[in-house]
This record gives structure tokens, C-alpha cells and sequence, in this order.
């Protein structure tokens, strides 16, 4: 036994993972019928990499060339590019499947992407990046699949197709949240789909109004920083519009925030005439926009990008590279500067008097703050 310990031990490279996926080999083979002895233990895979290459070969045993693999394929690029589990109804819809072919194509990837409460899951993080390549430095894995092979950027153009498809639609059922969430993103990542994801972003009001009453308006930032990410890869995309929508957003956080979807329509029509939002509110035609006229409305563009509210008095703030801090009561608010998302709050010993922010060209850095009971707080 103390040989085979230590025999599995060196396979192992130290990772519980490789126990886990083990026992689950061992297991199929002695259902199989096949004889596990001390001799074999050197016929028996090598780390995850190994791992995963016996366990693919068990379910597509032509490889590549399988017709159980190519069927198979999309769905794990999906699932690879997915920002959270998909259901098994979205992934047929998407990919067309009929209930026999979902049948085989669940029966193949079960043991590495399992359905749990009607939603794909990864067994491991490893696995997607054994079949992507997208391997860091600190990886358990040595190397990327030779014969088993997937890109993420497949999985995305699948998904924004399926996004436009539900903008065009009733924008219901069980997958909402998902679009409302991750749609964006997924057509900024999608090839050559940036500017449409653009327009989206800055002109479809009844979506905005979605987002804020689903109680997605930390979303809104961030998709902003995948539109600016695509431009920075090269996506032909005009920034502009979308850029004074987030504005439009950041300035009114506080009452979007607090009365939802229920106050873009009357926050849009005071915008000037030449913002995107005013022009989007324009067109629907809602309460009366094509009929009213608002004759002395200001027409300059407010500078303001962002109002972050706070229940206490703001007594100080801070900005960095990538960091909005202020002290406010007994707390200091930490932001990310380009999403204005609330990330922490800091307590403190008493009221805030001051803060003072040092950060390097990594984005490391400290936090400070000073308080009127003579404590000063340092943060990392």
C-alpha cells in the first residue's frame, strides 16, 4: 500500500483534484471489468493533464474527428465563454438541439460539465483552460490539449447572436436576468459587434429601464469598460454616445438607483436635445415627446459624470488611477473609479474628517483617513 500511495502521490503533483478525478477512473474501469494492480500503476495518467486527455478519449474515442466531439464542441464553447452557468433550455435554444441531441451531447460531457439544478457547470477551472490554452503561469496544467481544442470567442458570437435575438423579442422568460446581465459583454466580445453593442448601450432606453428595475445598475459601468476594452482591441466603435449615457447614469445614480426604470423617461427629456438619451426618448414617443415641446430647456452639456450618494455628510474624498474614495459618518467609501461601483466601506472609529489615497503604477497602494477622536486608519 505504501507503495502505491507513493506512486499516486508523484502522479498527483500534490493536487486533491487528481485523487477526486482518480477515484472516479478507478471506478469506471472496475465497472468495466478491467483489473487495477500494483503493476498498472505506472499505466495510470499523469496530473490533470493526462487526466483530462483519458477522460476526453473515453467520450470521443476518435478524437477530433468525432461526430460525438463536434456535436459537443459549441456547448462546451459556450459554457467556456458563459459569465455564469447557462440552463440546458438556453444552450438548445441557442444551438438549435433537438431532445435526442441534447440526450447524446449531455451523456458525453457529464462527467466534466455537469448539470446541476438545470445548469451546466464546470467540474474545474482547469478543464476550460486545458481546452482554450489559457493557461497562467501558476496553472496546475502543463500544456494545452493537442487533439480537443475550443475558442471562447465562438461561444461569445453564439451568444450575442442570442442576445439580438431577445432584444428583438418579448425580453421574458427564465434567461432575462442572464441577457440583462451579460448580453452587452458578450457582443462587445463577439467579432466585429462592438459598435452594436455600442447602441445598444447608449440608445435602447426600454433596456436601460429593464436593468435598473431588475436592480442591475452596478452593470451598467462595467459594460461600459468592456465597450472601451474592445476599442482598446481594435473594434471600429464610436465611444461616443455611450460615453454620455454613462454620464447621463453616474449623474443620476442616486434617484435611478431609488425609482428604478420609473425615472429615465422624465430624466431623458430633460437631457439637451443632441444627447443620446434625449434623442432615444424622443423616438419612443412616450408621454407625449413627439407632441411637447420644451422651448427655454438648457442645452449645454452637463460636465457632471458622477453623484454618489450617501446617507451621512461626505466630508472628504480622494481620487486615484483607479479608485474613488470619500469619508462620510463613520465610513470611508472605496469606488472603482471607472465603473463608480460601490466595492467596500471601511469602518471607521468615529467621524471622518479627512482621507488621503497613495497608489503606484500597479494600482497597489493605501488608503487613510483621519477621525475626529484623533485615530488615524491606514488600509492596504
Amino acid at each position: 500500500l505504501d507503495v502505491a500511495v507513493a506512486a499516486l502521490s508523484a502522479k498527483a503533483d500534490g493536487l486533491f483534484l487528481y485523487a477526486h478525478l482518480l477515484a472516479q477512473h478507478l471506478d469506471t474501469e472496475a465497472k468495466a471489468g478491467r483489473t487495477i494492480d500494483f503493476a498498472g500503476l505506472d499505466a495510470l495518467p499523469t496530473g490533470l493533464d493526462q487526466v483530462y486527455a483519458v477522460n476526453f478519449k473515453r467520450a470521443f474515442p476518435k478524437g477530433a474527428d468525432d461526430a460525438a466531439w463536434t456535436a459537443a464542441r459549441p456547448l462546451i464553447e459556450l459554457i467556456a465563454a458563459a459569465m455564469e452557468p447557462i440552463t440546458q433550455a438556453m444552450a438548445a435554444a441557442l444551438l438549435g438541439w433537438d431532445a435526442a441531441q441534447q440526450e447524446r451531447v449531455l451523456e458525453a460531457t457529464a462527467l466534466l460539465f455537469p448539470v446541476r439544478d438545470g445548469k451546466f457547470h464546470v467540474f474545474h477551472k482547469t478543464v476550460v483552460d486545458w481546452l482554450t490554452g489559457e493557461i497562467t503561469a501558476d496553472s496546475s496544467l502543463k500544456s494545452r490539449s493537442e487533439v480537443f481544442r475550443v475558442e471562447r470567442r465562438n461561444g461569445h458570437a453564439t451568444l450575442a447572436t442570442g442576445f439580438v435575438a431577445w432584444l428583438g423579442g418579448p425580453r421574458s422568460g427564465e434567461d432575462a436576468s442572464y441577457w440583462l446581465q451579460h448580453g452587452i459583454a458578450h457582443l462587445c466580445r463577439a467579432e466585429g459587434r462592438a459598435a452594436e453593442a455600442a447602441t445598444v448601450y447608449a440608445t435602447d432606453l426600454a433596456f436601460l429601464r429593464e436593468r435598473l428595475d431588475a436592480g442591475y445598475y452596478s452593470v451598467l459601468g462595467k459594460d461600459f469598460v468592456e465597450l472601451r476594452e474592445a476599442a482598446g482591441r481594435g473594434e471600429v466603435v464610436d465611444l461616443s454616445d455611450a460615453a454620455r449615457t454613462k454620464a447621463f447614469v453616474g449623474k443620476h445614480s442616486g434617484v435611478l438607483q431609488h425609482q428604478q426604470g420609473a425615472a429615465v423617461s422624465q430624466l431623458a427629456s430633460q437631457e439637451p436635445d443632441d444627447s443620446p438619451v434625449c434623442r432615444a426618448w424622443a423616438a419612443e414617443g412616450r408621454g407625449g415627446a413627439r407632441v411637447l415641446a420644451w422651448r427655454n430647456k438648457p442645452q449645454a452639456r452637463d460636465p457632471c459624470l458622477a453623484a454618489l450618494v450617501h446617507a451621512s455628510a461626505v466630508s472628504s474624498a480622494a481620487v486615484s488611477r483607479t479608485r474613488i474614495v470619500g469619508g462620510a459618518g463613520k465610513v470611508v467609501a472605496v469606488y472603482d473609479r471607472e465603473t463608480e461601483e460601490l466595492l467596500e466601506e471601511l469602518e471607521c472609529t468615529a467621524k471622518v474628517s479627512s482621507v488621503a489615497m497613495f497608489e503606484d503604477e500597479t494600482g497597489a497602494g493605501w488608503i487613510a483617513a483621519g477621525c475626529k477622536d484623533g485615530t488615524l486608519k491606514v488600509w492596504d
